[in-house]
């Protein structure tokens, strides 16, 4: 991984996100960055966390219709 990209990964959102943010990861994403958008949810209170099975980096092109899906629910809770 690029240095700089690494840095950034570990030094993670700096302040709390107060819009709706959806944060995913494949299930067998790098645990580095497992555990980094499992902090980044628990830190960010209007933000919605979902692993997106049978998938590594990249989710939505290893598992398209399970992406969508999670993608699709949380526009759904978006819209007034």
């Amino acid at each position: 991984m690029v240095d700089g990209a690494r840095k950034g990964i570990s030094k993670g959102i700096e302040k709390p996100v107060q819009q709706p943010v959806l944060i995913t990861h494949g299930d067998r994403e790098m645990s580095m960055l497992r555990k980094m958008c499992a902090h980044w949810h628990q830190e960010s209170p209007n933000s919605e966390y979902a692993v997106i099975p049978s998938a590594g980096h990249g989710a939505v092109f290893f598992n398209l219709e399970e992406y969508n899906q999670v993608l699709r629910s949380f526009f759904g809770k978006l819209i007034i």
